[in-house]
């Protein structure tokens, strides 16, 4: 699902909107349901603090694939069993 990501330099996680997400979220960018290869590490939510913000999701593992907005595809990666947080 192709979704328009900042890139958090001070982090060590990809962090998306979800699908759960069921509280201001006009749009997101990740739907385990449609992704053959979507991992649930935990049913457990976590919780987590960086800088002002409080995030909540679940970890998963699945395949990303990283593209400019404008140009081609090719020789950007895909990487297989990426972990991230999808949260809502």
């Amino acid at each position: 699902m192709p979704a328009t990501v900042v890139f958090d330099t001070g982090s060590n996680w990809l962090v998306v909107t979800s699908d759960r997400c069921t509280l201001g979220c006009d749009t997101f960018a990740y739907d385990h349901n449609n992704s053959t290869m979507s991992v649930l590490h935990s049913t457990k939510p976590f919780e987590e603090q960086y800088g002002s913000a409080d995030l909540m999701g679940y970890n998963y593992r699945d395949l990303i694939c990283l593209f400019p907005i404008n140009g081609t595809k090719e020789g950007f990666p895909c990487l297989d069993d990426f972990d991230f947080m999808a949260i809502w």
